[in-house]
């Protein structure tokens, strides 16, 4: 997916910015790419970028002044910058016009010919605005309408930078809305759960259910809990937490359990090496949840209906 930063925020910047605000943009800026990168997603930036003058000096030679890894994380970015209306794909080129009838932004009437707001809006791409660099009031609003003379308009989703994460809590909730089968919602959980991964054989076990059944419910909101319960405590590594703070019916098996079911209880870890399983949560009272964990992240390794005790 796409988002535009808004470069009408450097190319016309308000007077006086205070060295401050350059700085805290600046950062935030390599923050959000960082993000960006993370979560597979693309920040189209406008080549010329590094050469904007900020109160009279290139905004890149304040990027010596950012922290180490926010200064290496902007400056591949900025070096590595591709035409502003296209990323992998070559459907366009720099000297390339899109004509979009005399398409205008409504409070501004900026024309938005031959800048980000016409490949934002063909694309249907949104906006991601620094608002402290901002001196046009409309682009601190959620939404940026663009009208034409043919009748056609476009509202644009306008992040504000400083609050970059609410653009990821956006993004999960629209791809969260958007699943319709397993399929697409094993690519959702490889891309955006950091935290809980979901081994090959236990997306079979879960493929036995129907997505939209009632079990199907069940096993997403488990996997949810887990990744939920994971995040709060990312200071801690996860051998150390109780998880009985999540569920009191979390639980390891038996020695003699293993032994005696060992057949039962086998299943792949992520590697696809054969395990033993044993720490489990109870899903429903006939379902149980199979999982190991190392010191980052928790593995889903086998859904079943409960083993009975030896």
């Amino acid at each position: 997916m796409y988002y535009f930063l808004n470069s009408f925020s450097f190319e016309n910047h308000k007077d006086n910015l205070t060295y401050d605000e350059i700085i805290t943009t600046l950062s935030n800026l390599s923050l959000l790419i960082n993000e960006f990168n993370l979560n597979k997603l693309e920040l189209i930036i406008h080549s010329t970028l590094s050469i904007e003058k900020l109160n009279g000096q290139e905004l890149k030679s304040y990027i010596p002044k950012l922290d180490k890894d926010l200064r290496v994380t902007l400056l591949a970015k900025l070096t590595k910058s591709k035409p502003f209306c296209s990323n992998t794909y070559e459907d366009y080129h720099e000297d390339e016009i899109i004509v979009l009838a005399n398409c205008k932004e409504e409070l501004s009437q900026k024309d938005v010919i031959c800048n980000f707001l016409g490949c934002a809006m063909f694309l249907k791409a949104p906006i991601i605005t620094p608002e402290l660099f901002c001196c046009n009031s409309g682009f601190s609003n959620d939404q940026i309408k663009i009208i034409c003379d043919n009748g056609h308009s476009e509202n644009l989703k306008n992040y504000l930078l400083s609050n970059y994460k609410e653009i990821f809590d956006d993004y999960i909730k629209n791809q969260k809305e958007n699943l319709i089968s397993w399929d697409t919602y094993f690519e959702y959980t490889d891309r955006v759960l950091k935290k809980v991964k979901i081994t090959n054989e236990c997306k079979e076990n879960f493929k036995i259910y129907s997505y939209d059944s009632q079990q199907g419910k069940c096993i997403q909101n488990e996997i949810e809990r887990f990744e939920t319960f994971l995040l709060e405590r990312k200071d801690k590594v996860i051998p150390s937490l109780n998880f009985k703070e999540l569920d009191k019916n979390i639980n390891d098996e038996s020695g003699k359990k293993q032994r005696i079911r060992k057949s039962k209880l086998t299943s792949k870890d992520i590697n696809g090496n054969s395990m033993v399983m044993s720490w489990h949560s109870r899903v429903n009272d006939d379902f149980r949840q199979y999982f190991y964990f190392d010191d980052d992240l928790v593995y889903f390794t086998m859904y079943c209906k409960k083993i009975p005790d030896p």
